[in-house]
């Protein structure tokens, strides 16, 4: 055999010892599932195919719903300390899970786009309060999301609420061809739930908060993340994820923008680029607070919330 023919045999047989390295690797036995996380106010729905977990906490009496949707890695958790103060406003808030995050189903069967999960939270909306009107408050991914839903349907929407989320996106196609790849698929289910653990979120988390995190508040983000099968959310997000905005044009509705001025994640810029583009907007900047600004500067984000929902400057074009 020459020497051309040995490379390419021990080629061929080194990367098929490669991809078949992850099947030998069994995954982790201490994961989770959604229902270990259930709690009392835990509500889960099968919409267009994937089951939700959303909470509704409503006052005695509500006019309007104030929708959360959180970022990537995060979930209704993210929104604990925003809930008191809107129901004491007379708002009813509806936190929802995206599917793949908190204790939303992990699937590859739906569109991870962001305008895939604005239709999704428009179809959770007809199911379960068809007929408030709703402001949308969306975090980091969760601000991309909300974006659309304008675009989507304007008869849904009374405003916006868009906290440190990127202006643009873009599409990794290296990555996307990767996780397209079965072996590659395999090698991030047994490795992520091994590379998450309690030490790394908070690590992760702590330039997000720009302070230490509380045990709760590390189990608040480490437990959904896992749950079985939350690997699958990376690979639909990557396969779903579009470059291209929505039309901003159509974005015609009263429009918050919050930011934290130390937000190492999502810069001021981003807040600056949004104003731009979007015509009926007003910008909160909340001095020393990073990126979780709902979070850690919870009293000062909730007012400035309220105070906005109430006092809004109608839309352009109803």
């Amino acid at each position: 055999m020459d020497t051309k023919k040995k490379i390419i045999l021990f080629s061929a047989i080194f990367l098929f010892s490669l991809a078949l390295t992850p099947y030998m690797i069994p995954l982790p036995d201490d994961l989770l599932t959604p229902g270990d996380l259930a709690h009392s106010k835990s509500n889960f729905i099968e919409v267009k195919g994937v089951t939700l977990h959303y909470e509704t906490h409503s006052p005695k009496a509500h006019n309007d719903t104030v929708v959360f949707v959180h970022g990537f890695g995060g979930s209704t958790f993210s929104f604990q300390n925003n809930i008191q103060p809107l129901n004491e406003a007379g708002f009813q808030v509806v936190l929802v899970d995206m599917p793949g995050f908190g204790l939303s189903e992990r699937t590859l069967e739906t569109n991870h786009s962001h305008k895939g999960r604005a239709e999704l939270l428009l179809a959770l909306l007809d199911e379960i309060d068809p007929d408030s009107s709703v402001h949308w408050v969306g975090h980091s991914m969760g601000g991309n999301i909300i974006s659309w839903i304008p675009t989507i349907d304007q008869n849904r929407t009374s405003s916006l609420t868009i906290i440190a989320s990127p202006f643009s996106n873009s599409t990794n196609k290296k990555a996307k061809a990767l996780l397209s790849f079965p072996p590659a698929q395999r090698a991030l289910a047994v490795g992520f739930p091994r590379f998450i653990t309690p030490e790394r979120i908070a690590t992760f988390l702590e330039s997000a908060y720009q302070r230490p995190l509380s045990s709760e508040e590390i189990e608040g983000y480490y437990l959904p993340l896992k749950i079985r099968d939350t690997h699958l959310t990376l690979i639909g997000l990557i396969r779903d994820r579009m470059s291209f905005p929505p039309d901003y044009e159509r974005i015609q509705y009263p429009t918050l923008l919050i930011w934290g001025d130390a937000d190492s994640w999502v810069p001021l810029e981003n807040a600056l680029d949004w104003k731009a583009a979007i015509a009926c907007n007003q910008m909160k900047i909340i001095p020393d607070a990073g990126h979780n600004v709902m979070e850690t500067h919870s009293e000062e984000f909730n007012a400035h919330l309220i105070h906005f929902i109430l006092h809004r400057v109608p839309a352009i074009n109803p």
